[in-house]
């Protein structure tokens, strides 16, 4: 669960970044999930793997959500998942 209820100042950033290590010659897939709470207008939760988005939210949501990657390639991966504060 993210929750975003002291409000971070405009222009930063809080982050949780993973390395993950897909050996299954057939790929693999990540599944997050996840519920977010108390996000400002300004606030966004971003999910980001290999550095590309792939996921914006900044809507609050009273049941948990479920997100799943596409299919990931062999080979070691890096997820991050943020709350951004520059979102206008």
């Amino acid at each position: 669960m993210i929750d975003s209820g002291v409000g971070l100042p405009i222009g930063q950033k809080i982050s949780l970044k993973s390395f993950i290590q897909v050996d299954d010659e057939n790929g693999g897939f990540i599944t997050l999930q996840y519920k977010t709470l108390n996000f400002d207008k300004n606030e966004l939760m971003r999910i980001s793997i290999d550095g590309q988005s792939l996921l914006l939210e900044n809507q609050d949501s009273d049941n948990f959500r479920i997100f799943q990657t596409p299919p990931m390639a062999v080979g070691e991966h890096v997820i991050e998942v943020s709350i951004l504060s520059d979102f206008q």
